[in-house]
Order: C-alpha cells, then structure tokens, then sequence
C-alpha cells in the first residue's frame, strides 16, 4: 500500500492565527484550536488547522521561504487500499476485482462489532472497520488480526527483546496494515514506551523489533515508521524482508502533535510542536541514515 499521503494525529495543543493591534503580526500558531493536518505540496510543506468553527486555515513554509498563508490544498487521494464487502449476506475481503470468501468465524468476528460505538471483535481503541491486507491473507479487526484461510485469530508473541527491557509482562496493543505489511505493537508501561515488530500471515515475527509509530510508504521497497514512541526514532525499513535500512532520532522524548507527510521517494517531512512548532525536511537515501537537511519553525503565538 503506498501511502504517500498525510498522517493525521490530534494536537495536543490549538493553533491559530493571532492578529495583535498595530503592525501585523508575524504568522504563528496559538492554542485556541484542536486538530490540523501536513501536507507537502511543491517545495512547500503546508501545516493546516482549525479553531473552533471557523474555516480551515494553513501556513506553508518551504527551505527558502518563510512562513505564509496559503489556501488550504486538495485532500490527498487515498491510496488503493483492500475492503471487506458484502453480498447476498456474505462477506470476502477485495483488492479492486479480487475477493476471497471469509469463513463463519471472521465473519462473525466482523458482525459482532458496534460500529457505532467501536466495541466488539477487539480493542485497542481502533476504528470498527476492519483491514485486509492487500494480499487478502489478513483481514485486522479493532486491531486484532485474523487469519483468511485459517479463518481463526492469529496468537502473537511479544519481540526477544522486551526481555532485556522490563520485567513487566509486555501486552499488545493492536496490528497496523500498511499494504501487506502488518505491523505489531506492544507495550510494557502506561505508555508512550511502545516497541513493534513486522509480522506475516501466521503472526511470527520478522526481523527486529523497532519504536512503535505510524507507516508512511516512500515506494514499494521503503516504508518508514514514523514514531510515536518516547525514543522518537524514526526507523526506515524494507516492507518485504522487515529488514531495517536506517534510523534517526529526530528529538529528545515524545514529540507533541507529530506529523509527517512524503515530499517524493527520497524525502520526508515532519511538524511537531517544541517551544514553536518545527517544520523539518528529511533526506532518506536508497541505503544508508536518514537526515535531517533543513529546519524551520512556525510561532507559537502568546
């Protein structure tokens, strides 16, 4: 699944424009507002939020220029993803034309969960839609994977490492799809403390463990993961072999409101809220560390 598109996470702060009297003010971004999105555009990296029920509005910043207003941009396309659908009372899960029959037990897994309310076939606070993979091999509900052709919930089993971490007994907290990448997350403290691991079709692990985040694909053979882990270490890894091609810290601890979206096959960027909020550009060559190439920052208004 390429996912060139914008991940979106809710800020931990609001954001705005302040219009002090006198002189117009340098742009920036207070905290009267809940939610905003990234998008690159160009040579720009547009940050766009909302406050309360005012209309969206966005400020773009590009490595030769400063921050101004701009209209929001178009909405990416989603990228092809796979579906669960029904027909005459039974469910298949789809990519484009291609669909295979669940059994009775992902079946009712599926149907006995309240998409209203999101409860039922797992937990972990997700969504009730379920995922399949794009190979159609596993279809996530509520975070929970199930296996197509064995019709049945994969059993997990924690990284090694986590060993070597705590003596807590470490427990899941759901498997993300990126394509047919599936990702397993776990945790051994109230958290952010989280590490994952690639899994396949019968949940073994693949490969060593990394900090847990959100997958961001840059083309078929890299996907980096984008940390929402207190290491905030951004891992780079290949989608296939689960082998790991590069890290880079980004910062010291969570960062507040993080948000990365793909400029093109060789860069990143990512907004997360410091003392302002820092806009920074991403090299990730073929091999080799990722980079950062280019820091910017965006006010925080009083």
């Amino acid at each position: 699944m390429k996912l060139g598109l914008v991940l979106s996470i809710l800020a931990p702060a609001s954001l705005a424009l302040a219009q002090p009297a006198g002189k117009p003010a340098p742009l920036c971004v207070p905290s009267s507002a809940n939610t905003f999105r990234v998008a690159a555009v160009g040579a720009d990296v547009i940050t766009c939020f909302i406050e309360d029920d005012k209309p969206e509005r966005c400020i773009a910043v590009s490595s030769k220029r400063g921050p101004r207003k701009v209209r929001p941009p178009a909405a990416s396309a989603p990228a092809p993803a796979a579906k669960v659908r029904g027909k005459g009372g039974k469910l298949s899960a789809c990519m484009g034309k291609t669909c295979v029959k669940l059994g009775k037990n992902l079946t009712a897994a599926i149907a006995g969960v309240d998409t209203k309310n999101g409860e039922g076939g797992g937990s972990f606070d997700r969504d009730a839609v379920p995922h399949p993979t794009t190979n159609l091999e596993v279809v996530v509900i509520q975070g929970k994977p199930w296996s197509v052709r064995d019709d049945k919930a994969l059993v997990l089993t924690p990284p090694r490492e986590y060993a070597k971490r705590s003596d807590v007994p470490p427990g899941s907290t759901g498997v993300d799809v990126a394509g047919d990448l599936l990702i397993a997350n776990w945790a051994d403290c109230a958290g952010p403390c989280a590490m994952a691991a690639v899994i396949d079709a019968s949940g073994a692990t693949k490969g060593d463990w990394f900090p847990a985040g959100k997958p961001l694909a840059l083309d078929a053979k890299r996907v980096a993961i984008i940390p929402d882990d207190s290491d905030a270490i951004l891992t780079v890894l290949d989608p296939v072999t689960a082998k790991q091609l590069g890290t880079l810290q980004l910062a010291d601890g969570v960062l507040l409101g993080l948000q990365a979206a793909r400029v093109d096959a060789k860069t990143i960027a990512a907004v997360w809220h410091e003392e302002a909020w820092k806009v920074v550009w991403i090299s990730v060559p073929p091999t080799g560390a990722p980079s950062i190439t280019t820091t910017k920052e965006i006010a925080t208004c009083p």
